[in-house]
């Protein structure tokens, strides 16, 4: 027999068990629907007065109830138990993870391994390529934050950092690409003096195809969030380095050693200077201008990094 104080003290013991439950953030809407009749139910039994042999009844359907809540995790509203159901077991866990992992490796196998571009392929695909590289990265940080005595953990997480190498090496070669052969010239049209320095925005001329500058954004932010940041600046302003010497030359710039400059005639020499003017012009006002906006574009235009990618180029 137990006394009405005990009585007490042990409902308020399950009320207790029940609130640390209800904080579980994995509980289903279901499950806290439960929890909260449970609670009801409970109170309800605090507040009955009876006999002795009514008080020990309530306290036996009070450890039926708490009872049923270490057997399952699914009820019905009555309380009762339903069917048995389990928490997935960490070798599930890391078997459904390691099916996503495939899926995404499958996809950017078929596409280190293939010769064609994919900015050539169209935004959808490069979409789809993104976005399995993206499932692989968030994958990996699963895997990492698992267990790694479970089987296959640490197996699986050197497989998914070599198909996210690939993949980086894969995004910086279509970024060199999109850089290099998607790079627009220069036609100066009827009005457009570059002789004479400009105001600012005047001449308006984008360096890079616009319907690539978004794969390029794309390429930039899956780079830099997975770590790959300085490989992606280095390969950048390397490649609009070279890009912006070619420039000047199809210009009209020439490069000539002192020696040979000394040993031109004056006539000669100062048509050259001169031709060399506008081109630096033309580069400053147009060129270096756009490579300046597009970093902007890439970067974000208060990204120290812009600036840092603008000034090495």
């Amino acid at each position: 027999m137990f006394s009405r104080t005990t009585m007490e003290k042990s409902v308020m013991a399950a009320h207790n068990l029940l609130r640390e439950l209800e904080a579980n953030d994995s509980l289903t809407n279901e499950m806290r629907k439960i929890l909260a009749a449970m609670e009801i139910k409970l109170s309800e039994n605090l507040t009955i007065e009876g006999e002795k042999s009514e008080s020990v009844k309530n306290q036996s359907g009070t450890r039926k109830i708490l009872g049923n809540i270490r057997l399952s995790k699914n009820f019905t509203l009555e309380g009762e138990t339903s069917e048995y159901m389990e928490t997935p077991s960490k070798e599930e866990d890391i078997e459904k993870v390691i099916e996503k992992l495939n899926s995404a490796k499958e996809k950017i196998k078929d596409w280190t391994l293939s010769l064609s571009m994919i900015c050539e392929s169209g935004p959808e695909v490069a979409s789809e390529f993104i976005e399995a590289v993206q499932e692989v990265q968030s994958l990996l940080d699963r895997l990492r934050d698992m267990d790694q005595e479970v089987n296959g953990v640490n197996e699986n997480i050197s497989q998914a950092e070599a198909v996210l190498q690939d993949a980086m090496a894969r995004l910086k070669e279509e970024m060199v690409f999109i850089l290099g052969q998607k790079r627009q010239s220069y036609e100066p049209s009827e009005g457009d003096d570059t002789s004479t320095v400009n105001e600012p925005d005047e001449i308006n001329f984008d360096l890079i195809d616009p319907e690539s500058i978004t794969f390029l954004i794309s390429i930039k932010n899956t780079m830099f969030s997975a770590g790959y940041h300085e490989q992606f600046c280095a390969a950048y302003t390397r490649t609009q380095e070279e890009a912006l010497e070619e420039c000047l030359v199809s210009l009209g710039m020439e490069k000539h050693s002192m020696g040979e400059l000394l040993k031109m005639e004056w006539s000669i020499l100062d048509a050259k200077i001169k031709t060399w003017l506008l081109v630096i012009n033309t580069a400053i006002q147009v060129y270096l201008r756009a490579e300046k906006r597009l970093c902007g574009q890439i970067f974000g235009v208060s990204s120290h990094l812009a600036f840092l990618c603008f000034v090495n180029t």
